[in-house]
């Protein structure tokens, strides 16, 4: 290789060389556009999002002042015998039904009483109670929960777990309530 040749040969190279770092250099501005383009369409994605949460009311700002509260009153009829008090009573009634108002007055009205017994109510309009009603004779004596045959409104005094007062009709648990 003569002289010439090599001199040739690095013009060559070093041109070579140019031409690669230029093309560094447009790969570096496009990979740094592409980059700031997927950061902005990141961005408005995510203010679009919480905008539309804001508007749809899963984000708010305000202040939460409810506080939540369990109630024990109403239970299943199924747990009718598995309350842990010793003497209650449960009320058995459609909540929706004609004689709800009236039996609810009643209830309040007992509930006022400072010595009033533990008191629950079970809504026989719900799904899972209605394997307890029947239109046929109901069973005055139930021992557990299965033995229960409820017919329309009816009210069960319970001690130690046994019924000691069976009332059926509305207006017989109204008296019993006063």
């Amino acid at each position: 290789m003569t002289k010439k040749d090599k001199i040739e040969r690095k013009k060559k190279s070093t041109k070579g060389q140019e031409v690669m770092k230029s093309l560094d250099k447009e790969n570096n501005i496009s990979m740094s556009k592409a980059i700031t383009v997927l950061l902005v369409v990141i961005i408005i994605i995510v203010i679009v999002y919480f905008v539309a949460a804001i508007v749809m009311g899963e984000i708010t700002f305000k202040k939460n002042d409810k506080v939540a509260t369990i109630q024990y009153e109403n239970i299943l009829a199924g747990s009718t015998f598995k309350q842990h008090d010793k003497e209650y009573i449960v009320v058995y009634y459609d909540f929706k039904g004609n004689d709800a108002s009236e039996i609810d007055s009643s209830i309040s009205t007992y509930k006022s009483v400072t010595s009033s017994k533990a008191l629950y109510k079970v809504d026989l309009s719900l799904k899972q109670n209605k394997i307890y009603t029947t239109d046929k004779n109901s069973n005055k004596k139930p021992i557990k929960a299965t033995d229960l045959k409820i017919k329309g409104s009816t009210l069960l005094h319970i001690k130690d777990n046994k019924v000691i007062t069976y009332i059926e009709g509305i207006d017989n648990i109204k008296d019993y309530l006063k």
